[in-house]
């Protein structure tokens, strides 16, 4: 994190808690400019950090999640009943996995403000610049605002919702009669089908990247540049 004595300068240069101050009236000098430059390298390469850790610990996590899957479908093939094991396996990874990419994608964002509230003084507006519409005019191929971190987030969840459903049709299979499990199934694949259209579909509107808000109340014009 920057340290107390850079806060201090950005805090002197702050008029209302929002921007900067005519630099005509607040000149820095060469010290504290190479103060802010500093903290905005750090920043920088921090926030460039975080993203390399965001995919990194999904790579870890989604490789215990594709094991429990091979493993609970070579169990199903035999009809083990240790499968239920590997399903609450699963499960517990699924949920490790969705709080570390929100962790990640917490200190990613946390850095980003830090980036976005230095640079002014340093480089001017980069990052907090208006966005540059896509070059791109095809409806069906031009890139769209979606934020690839809220993506993942979101598949981590629909993993948690899937090893939940599986442990519930594990649990049904092994101490429900073969009538209530032949009853049961049709349904079950039915309801899974419809729930994972309706989740695909929510995510043209959940997946999109939002303006943030700076210290002033006003939303800012710069992208979710996440990912």
């Amino acid at each position: 994190m920057i340290g107390t004595p850079i806060s201090q300068e950005l805090d002197r240069l702050t008029d209302d808690g929002s921007g900067y101050g005519d630099p005509q009236a607040q000149l820095i000098d060469d010290r504290k400019f190479e103060m802010l430059m500093k903290a905005y390298e750090t920043a920088v390469e921090t926030r460039k950090l975080e993203i390399q850790l965001f995919w990194s610990r999904s790579l870890f996590f989604w490789g215990f999640i594709a094991s429990a899957f091979v493993a609970y479908s070579a169990l199903r093939r035999y009809s083990s009943d240790i499968s239920i094991i590997i399903a609450g396996f699963g499960f517990v990874c699924s949920v490790a996995w969705s709080l570390g990419n929100r962790g990640g994608k917490f200190w990613q964002e946390s850095w980003e403000i830090k980036v976005e509230r230095i640079e002014p003084s340093v480089t001017g507006e980069l990052f907090s610049q208006p966005e540059e519409g896509s070059s791109h005019k095809n409806f069906w191929l031009r890139g769209r605002r979606f934020s690839v971190s809220r993506l993942a987030i979101a598949l981590s969840d629909y993993t948690i919702i899937l090893w939940f459903a599986i442990i519930v049709w594990e649990i049904i299979r092994l101490f429900c009669s073969r009538t209530i499990v032949a009853f049961a199934k049709p349904w079950s694949i039915i309801a899974f089908i419809s729930f994972s259209t309706i989740y695909a579909a929510s995510l043209l509107i959940a997946g999109r990247s939002t303006k943030r808000v700076n210290h002033g109340g006003q939303p800012s014009n710069s992208r979710d540049i996440v990912l």
